[in-house]
């Protein structure tokens, strides 16, 4: 996620559209959330599935925490709505389907291995795990398919 972020950042200072900005903004997120906002560096045990985090409430400056990613959460939301460049996608017809369908594909896979019911509680976090690398792959794609289409007419 923290590639993807910095190669968002990277068009964004070599092309100047906010669109890849508002990208960067949404990795970040992301990445945020794989490590669970940071309480993965503060373990306070190991239990038999891996090892057991802090709670969130116990985090040191967790409200601080909580308000820094709802803010982002909202500015990343608002420059999605105006950033994107929804008249040359309409337009163009650029939306992936197939890569919309395979991440569709992805979150199925994420939500059957987290609730455990086709596999044994291993597998299933296993599964899970697969099918959410799969789709930031996936989200990394879609980010180098807009940036290469959208910029077309820049060339």
């Amino acid at each position: 996620m923290l590639i993807a972020m910095l190669l968002n950042l990277y068009w964004f200072y070599k092309k100047k559209h906010l669109f890849q900005l508002t990208a960067s903004g949404a990795f970040l997120l992301l990445a945020g959330r794989e490590v669970n906002w940071g309480r993965c560096f503060f373990p306070i045990g190991m239990g038999p599935d891996g090892p057991i985090f802090i709670p969130m409430e116990q985090f040191p400056h967790h409200t601080m925490i909580n308000t820094v990613i709802g803010i982002m959460l909202v500015i990343v939301l608002i420059g999605v709505i105006f950033t994107t460049p929804w008249k040359k996608i309409i337009v163009r017809r650029l939306f992936p389907v197939k890569l919309f369908i395979f991440a569709c594909i992805c979150t199925i896979f994420s939500l059957i291995g987290d609730s455990s019911r086709l596999f044994s509680d291993a597998q299933g976090e296993l599964v899970e795990e697969q099918g959410e690398l799969l789709l930031y792959f996936l989200l990394l794609h879609v980010s180098v398919y807009y940036y290469y289409f959208l910029n077309i007419d820049d060339q």
